[in-house]
């Protein structure tokens, strides 16, 4: 992978930001810097819009250990006394629990094959290859997205299956979760459901919020009462789901996105995977809301 520092002194030397140029065009210019251009164009697929919702409604860990853990802290955890200023605070111990993230051997361990044949490479089908990294990038977001929501939605620790509108099981979702302790910050929906939200006067579309369309690109349809909306056909039909992303599941990326065994700037697309390992786990149950829809 390339550094921020990296990519800035390459795009110095261009003359203009990456993302402008085609995969054709930073082959013509400069070979050496064609892998940069082909990670960015794996990213792209994989960390904007629809397929990116795994990453968002997780607390993201990037891990500097194939195996961690970390502190499970209950909303109740601490403990405030009213004492005067002189008055020494009680002293008390404070257990944490914690939550395991393994990457350790084949866990976690997810692959995409790219499908460049030599023939794309020998007849320069820049456009065909460009197409096919950005699909292999997608491919594994949508993986992590689909793997995310299907553990969402089978531990979700609340649920509403009561109220005449969506509306008000929304309201209802809300309060729950912030009566358990929680902030709810994200709520993710299929796109059959989307038509249902669209008729709350509540609902603020995303191009209503940004009409040049970058904020769709975050994989946020709209807000309701401030809380990003997000539409993913990884999401099981009728259902809603509302959670505080920094408390319901955690994910946890020993290495991101990379191609492995890439030695040659194009040669090297030939029969190449993607690959990337990551572990995703529970933090609180009670930071997930499963609404039936109406």
């Amino acid at each position: 992978m390339y550094s921020f520092q990296e990519i800035k002194r390459i795009e110095e030397k261009l003359g203009k930001p990456l993302r402008e140029f085609s995969l054709k065009e930073v082959a013509l210019t400069d070979q050496t810097i064609v892998p940069v251009k082909v990670h960015e164009l794996i990213n792209e697929g994989a960390k904007f819009g629809d397929p990116s919702v795994g990453r968002r409604i997780c607390l993201v860990h990037y891990m500097d250990a194939p195996l961690k853990k970390y502190p499970k802290i209950s909303p109740n955890a601490f403990n405030v006394y009213h004492v005067s200023e002189i008055d020494k605070t009680p002293m008390e111990a404070i257990e944490f629990d914690s939550y395991t993230l393994d990457c350790t051997g084949n866990c976690g361990y997810h692959k995409v094959n790219i499908a460049v044949s030599k023939a794309m490479v020998k007849d320069s089908q820049f456009d065909v290859i460009e197409a096919n990294l950005k699909r292999a990038g997608e491919a594994m977001g949508w993986h992590m997205t689909e793997e995310i929501i299907d553990a969402i939605d089978e531990n979700a620790g609340l649920t509403v299956e009561t109220g005449t509108t969506n509306w008000d099981r929304l309201v209802q979702a809300i309060g729950e979760i912030r009566s358990a302790g929680f902030t709810p910050n994200a709520i993710v929906i299929h796109p059959q459901e989307e038509a249902k939200l669209l008729q709350l006067n509540q609902f603020t579309t995303a191009y209503q919020l940004d009409p040049t369309g970058e904020f769709r690109k975050t994989g946020q349809i709209g807000q309701i009462l401030g809380i990003p909306v997000y539409s993913t056909p990884k999401a099981n039909k009728g259902y809603m789901y509302v959670l505080d992303t920094n408390n319901a599941y955690a994910l946890g990326i020993w290495q991101d996105l990379e191609i492995e065994n890439y030695d040659d700037p194009l040669e090297g697309l030939v029969g190449a995977v993607v690959s990337m390992r990551y572990d995703y786990t529970l933090i609180w149950a009670e930071a997930i809301c499963k609404v039936t829809a109406v």
